[in-house]
């Protein structure tokens, strides 16, 4: 687990530094290009950024502009960069679609991410802010039809916790949790497998910490 939390820690340095590269070049490029209007306030529905052979690059607008060249036409908000088939592969926003597998499906609660696609425009990872749930997270997922979170780190006002799944579409998919409730006063690690995703469990409560495995359906205190 800590090469994979060292992994993810990585992960989000290199998310970071693209927000802010990707800020910083949409700033000058705005500044450079609107510089003859020094002091005026510019008002536009939508940008798009063609590249050297006139295909769209950078799209933005609340919704983005349509354009035949881009493969999804599904209405978001925000800026999307393409390659030069027309797939998008970083998107900063509102939330739109989420697309696993070619597929475009509703996403389990509403606010704003920064999320960066595959080649096929499958999402790969994600982070972003729910406001529905007023929660943060950060994802790392599997591509293909069956991907899903490979990893995932959530954090609430109360309530953090790393997930690591495996890569299936079923029902049982945690593998690994490192899971934190403030409320609570409670600390656990769960560790599964294809059956369970609680073979084994380490929690701390208050000052009581217990280990448990579960075996045949039935949990058996280890230490308690």
């Amino acid at each position: 687990m800590e090469n994979q939390i060292k992994s993810l820690q990585k992960q989000i340095r290199q998310l970071r530094m693209a927000l802010f590269s990707l800020a910083g070049i949409l700033i000058v490029g705005l500044l450079v290009s609107f510089s003859s209007g020094k002091g005026d306030i510019i008002r536009t529905k939508g940008i798009i950024v063609e590249d050297g052979d006139g295909k769209p690059f950078i799209m933005m607008g609340g919704p983005i502009p349509e354009d035949k060249q881009r493969d999804r036409k599904d209405p978001m908000s925000g800026l999307v960069i393409l390659d030069d088939k027309g797939i998008d592969r970083l998107y900063m926003g509102k939330d739109g679609k989420l697309q696993i597998g070619g597929q475009l499906e509703d996403r389990n609660s509403e606010g704003w991410s920064y999320v960066i696609n595959d080649q096929v425009g499958d999402e790969r990872g994600g982070f972003g802010f729910a406001d529905s749930e007023d929660r943060i997270g950060l994802g790392l997922d599997y591509g293909g039809k069956d991907g899903g979170e490979a990893i995932y780190l959530y954090a609430s006002n109360d309530v953090a916790y790393l997930l690591l799944n495996s890569n299936t579409n079923d029902k049982v998919r945690q593998r690994a949790v490192l899971w934190h409730d403030t409320k609570k006063d409670l600390t656990q690690i769960k560790l599964g497998d294809k059956i369970t995703d609680e073979r084994l469990v380490l929690r701390v409560a208050g000052e009581k910490a217990q280990i448990s495995h579960k075996g045949n359906g039935v949990n058996k205190n280890i230490l308690e």
